[in-house]
């Protein structure tokens, strides 16, 4: 009998170690758990917060990009019509395809109450390609939060408006941006109607002897005073 009881002292005794172990364990888990819940509840407060977020930062930037359109649009129409007589306006249409911002831009045309549509490139010609650059160029340009010149080097622009009355108020079109918004143009041009409408305008003429000559014209007139240029 004594080793009867003895033996059911010590299981348990075991028993009673096992089941505190597992009471331990137990308690544990469940620390664990209340643990791993507060943080997928505190995730989930994150999550939502963070999606506000987004949404604002994508509600902010949606605004910022149609007011950008409205201006680039508002700019480029005003170049656009000081050199055509046809009532054009530009639209720079924007779209997000994979994550990633899309521009298009359309010039439309408005004949009595119908309107019509044209991509520039594809459907005009670069008469009107030529201003529309020219305006974005400008426009970027003067949106760069810090400005790393006030000076444009243009080789022959306008080349494709043509000659005449388009290309005078063209000409004179780049010379009013030019001191509106404090921009130094220095074109290089065969073109005299552009020559015209510059501050100041010099000829490079290429002698018999190979060597080339600049001289200043003022007042439509050249400046007999040359500097040689080899």
């Amino acid at each position: 009998m004594y080793c009867i009881m003895e033996n059911f002292s010590d299981r348990l005794l075991s028993l009673q170690n096992r089941y505190q172990r597992l009471t331990g364990m137990k308690e544990g888990k469940r620390q664990q758990i209340e643990e791993y819940t507060k943080s997928i509840d505190e995730g989930e407060v994150y999550a939502e917060r963070l999606a506000i977020a987004q949404a604002v930062i994508q509600g902010l930037a949606d605004q910022a990009r149609q007011e950008f359109r409205g201006d680039v649009n508002k700019l480029v129409t005003m170049v656009v019509k000081s050199v055509f007589t046809e009532d054009f306006s530009f639209d720079m249409q924007m779209s997000t395809e994979g994550g990633r911002l899309q521009c298009r831009p359309v010039v439309i045309e408005r004949v009595g109450d119908s309107e019509i549509e044209y991509m520039p490139k594809d459907d005009m010609g670069g008469s009107v390609l030529d201003p529309i650059g020219f305006a974005l160029r400008v426009v970027l340009q003067q949106f760069q939060r810090t400005r790393t010149r006030a000076m444009f080097i243009l080789d022959e622009p306008m080349k494709n408006v043509g000659h005449g009355d388009l290309l005078n108020q063209a000409g004179a079109m780049m010379a009013e941006v030019s001191h509106e918004v404090g921009l130094q143009l220095i074109v290089v041009t065969h073109e005299p109607e552009l020559a015209e409408m510059a501050d100041r305008a010099y000829q490079v003429v290429r002698g018999t002897n190979g060597e080339s000559s600049v001289e200043a014209i003022v007042g439509g007139e050249v400046n007999k005073g040359r500097r040689i240029v080899k």
